[in-house]
């Protein structure tokens, strides 16, 4: 075969008369058995909106249910989730020093009284005196005023104030162990209290056996923690607030509003931390948290620089959160990690994730370590490298899931929506992503495996240090991706790009895809170096330099109903030449890979409907290829043209040519 002159000049204009014998016998195609267009994914379902939310509204997007913001609350109030008001932490504060409602046989305590028996006309004065005195099961009634003490109570008893603004528990004397109050033993019950401006924690429960029911309590400017519920205990919270939580007086290293550890159980509702360090809840040593409601922000890092988590969930601990508000934590809002691990996540909103002190870490989800997680309704907007990043053998279940606003790390590198790698895997159904960075969604290593159905992935514009990939999906190092139904829309260099791994895809429509500067590429699918990819009604429209590669040896694709419309010439800067890599090519296999096509619709091709060289190896069986400059670029010497001959070329300038093109390099693979 000899070179055309449509290598080297004008694609649109090439030699009418060359090889005009095989141009006849590929006219004689049978008729065209029609291509089947890709099936449209389903959006996430984030409604109907629960009390205390307000539906955003976003053009072409599924309507989200965003927490109450406005009017910020002042003092003491506090909007717990759901609400759509401020109001008090526990009960409102009456106008006398006790509460109005006192159950019958209850023991008084009043801030300043000297002498007294512990009634209502002559309380006791502190409230280890009230403790000591009142009787199993029965009321340590606490009055207005502050209260300088160290507390521990090991039987069933109540106390409660006046309201948690005004019955304030502190203590001067410092601790990283105890709390201002410790429940060691029985059922007690805390109600209407705060706990505040102390060097030590707010309260501890421990023990097995041990209850304590927390009932509006707020817990402010302690310090290590606000409540520590471990060594099997039990807890349940109805209302607590938990604000400038500092780090411990030793090392600087612990500052955490809640800590459950130790087979340590807790029950939530409406709990809120606020300005805490370290991490905002901590879940460990196989305890267990269930909470609904639930809002963590403004999270800041320890003395040593670490953390600034919003959840931290870890050794083997299970933890169930409905309804969680997260926002401006620091590197990391859920961490999830260990085995055993498990954790699951409903109706959630996580908000401005922030860099690390390096500048090189923002991930509101990070999970690793074999553990288990399961998202549900959750919105993740706003953070630096990874929306959702997988690794280390770990499993996720996402179902109506958006990820957007991928920011990149301070260096300008990264800004993915999800990452999965190191032999994790991740299964997703309604998933939407936008606005990212080098890639949307990557895999990468043996063992990795993700399956998605229904995903609507768009606008992806290249890191900001230089530009580079921008890239929709990305599968590597022997990754494997099932894709059914999905959206790919407004990416840059490679739409998809599937690296010695493995590729499933069903109904998958790529569109738009740009070129990064300095390559000149824009491709839809680049299947390579050994890569194995099944293809079911898949269309690229709108590609630069090729809508699907195939390249190197092992290299395997096998397609049906592939439609690859629209594919225009690398730009070229102004005074350079293309000549080396003309491209605008629908399909090309090179460097020893296979292609096998059933129904094809390649059209408006600006060099080479299909394009096979350098041991490629191509079989097309049904659809045509038309309104290209030339239907089939043929560089194989001897290549059996009876391979590509069931399809119908119509429109095209010369329907089949012998080329002496140059080979499209492969794609380059991604820094994880």
């Amino acid at each position: 075969m000899v070179a055309s002159a449509a290598c080297d000049g004008d694609p649109g204009a090439p030699d009418a008369d060359a090889d005009a014998g095989g141009d006849a016998a590929v006219d004689a195609a049978p008729p065209d058995d029609g291509v089947a267009d890709p099936l449209p994914p389903s959006p996430p379902v984030l409604t109907p909106c629960p009390e205390g939310t307000v539906e955003r509204l976003r053009e072409g997007a599924p309507t989200e249910c965003w927490p109450i913001a406005e009017p910020a609350c002042v003092g003491e109030e506090v909007r717990y989730l759901g609400e759509t008001t401020c109001g008090s932490v526990g009960s409102a504060c009456p106008s006398g020093d006790f509460p109005d409602d006192v159950p019958a046989g209850a023991v008084f305590v009043l801030a300043g009284a000297t002498g007294g028996d512990g009634s209502l006309g002559s309380p006791f004065g502190t409230v280890a005196a009230g403790i000591a005195a009142v009787g199993l099961g029965q009321t340590v009634v606490i009055g207005r005023g502050t209260y300088d003490e160290v507390l521990s109570i090991g039987r069933s008893v109540t106390l409660r104030g006046v309201c948690a603004a005004e019955t304030i528990l502190t203590s001067s004397s410092a601790s990283t162990a105890d709390g201002i109050l410790n429940v060691t033993g029985g059922t007690v019950t805390l109600r209407d209290l705060s706990f505040r401006d102390a060097l030590r924690g707010g309260v501890v429960v421990t023990g097995s056996g041990t209850m304590a029911h927390l009932e509006g309590l707020l817990i402010d400017a302690t310090s290590s923690f606000g409540v520590y519920v471990d060594g099997s205990a039990r807890a349940t919270i109805d209302g607590l607030v938990f604000r400038d939580v500092a780090t411990d007086t030793a090392g600087g290293l612990y500052g955490s509003g809640l800590v459950v550890d130790t087979s340590g159980e807790v029950t939530a509702s409406r709990v809120v931390v606020e300005r805490a360090h370290s991490a905002g809840i901590n879940v460990l040593g196989g305890a267990k948290l269930t909470v609904d409601r639930l809002v963590i922000r403004d999270i800041e890092a320890n003395n040593r620089g670490d953390g600034g988590r919003g959840l931290s969930i870890k050794g083997g601990s299970v933890v169930d959160v409905d309804r969680l508000w997260i926002e401006r934590t620091l590197e990391i809002a859920v961490e999830v990690r260990d085995v055993d691990t498990v954790a699951t996540v409903r109706r959630a909103v996580i908000a401005d994730t922030r860099l690390d002190p390096s500048g090189l870490s923002s991930r509101p989800f990070s999970i690793f370590g074999d553990s288990r997680v399961t998202l549900r309704q959750v919105v993740v907007e706003r953070f630096g490298d990874t929306g959702v990043f997988v690794s280390t053998g770990a499993t996720v279940d996402a179902e109506d899931v958006v990820v957007r606003e991928a920011r990149g790390h301070g260096d300008g590198d990264f800004g993915r929506f999800v990452e999965v790698q190191r032999g994790a895997s991740f299964t997703g159904r309604r998933l939407r992503f936008e606005d990212g960075k080098d890639a949307g969604l990557a895999v990468t290593d043996e063992g990795t495996q993700v399956v998605i159905e229904d995903l609507h992935l768009e606008g992806l514009t290249g890191r900001i240090s230089d530009g580079a990939f921008g890239r929709g999906i990305n599968v590597q190092f022997g990754g494997s991706l099932e894709l059914r139904r999905a959206a790919i829309i407004d990416t840059r260099n490679v739409a998809v790009l599937v690296d010695s791994s493995s590729f499933i895809a069903e109904d998958v429509d790529v569109r738009g895809v740009t070129p990064v500067d300095g390559t000149r590429r824009g491709r839809g699918f680049s299947i390579q170096f050994g890569a194995s990819a099944n293809l079911v009604r898949v269309r690229a429209d709108d590609t630069f330099d090729l809508g699907l590669f195939a390249g190197g040896d092992g290299t395997d694709v096998v397609a049906e109903d592939l439609t690859v419309r629209r594919i225009t010439a690398p730009l070229c800067p102004t005074g350079e030449s293309c000549s080396v890599d003309p491209g605008g090519i629908g399909v090309g296999v090179y460097e020893g890979a296979r292609c096998n096509v059933t129904r094809i619709d390649v059209s408006e091709a600006s060099l080479c409907g299909v394009h096979v060289a350098a041991r490629g190896e191509l079989d097309l069986a049904g659809g045509h290829i038309r309104d290209s400059a030339i239907g089939a670029c043929v560089q194989i010497d001897g290549y059996d043209i009876s391979r590509l001959d069931s399809v119908r070329f119509e429109g095209n300038v010369i329907p089949l040519e012998a080329t002496s093109l140059p080979v499209p390099p492969a794609s380059m693979t991604i820094s994880m």
